[in-house]
């Protein structure tokens, strides 16, 4: 079980970053956050579509006297699901602030040098 876990959170986002950044170098940085940013809003679209679907199946069912047990699973899974879609942006972000070419010194550089021109 717990191979399982270390692969669901560990493995699985780092291969994501590490995918992320390789798109990010073959299509640029702003195209990258772009692709990202498109796909979080169709998933999350598609979870709120989805999620509202469910929701209406669970009052019907529930109007009906009929237990939703399994209706009331495919809500939480469509919720477990939206909320996957969370770390693909924030590992975006994290890899546009942390692996840009420009190093930390060459950012601190650029501060001095435009204080000594003035």
């Amino acid at each position: 079980m717990f191979a399982k876990i270390f692969i669901a959170f560990i493995v699985i986002p780092l291969f994501d970053f590490y995918l992320l950044v390789q798109i990010g170098t073959k299509i640029g940085t702003l195209n990258a956050i772009a692709l990202c940013i498109l796909t979080a809003f169709a998933g999350a679209s598609l979870a709120r579509s989805q999620g509202m679907a469910t929701m209406q199946k669970v009052r019907e069912n529930m109007d009906k006297g009929i237990m939703p047990a399994e209706d009331i699973l495919d809500a939480v899974i469509i919720f477990l699901a939206g909320m996957v879609l969370l770390p693909p942006v924030s590992s975006q972000m994290h890899s546009d602030c942390c692996c840009s070419s420009r190093s930390h010194a060459d950012i601190s550089n650029a501060g001095s040098e435009y204080s000594s021109n003035t």
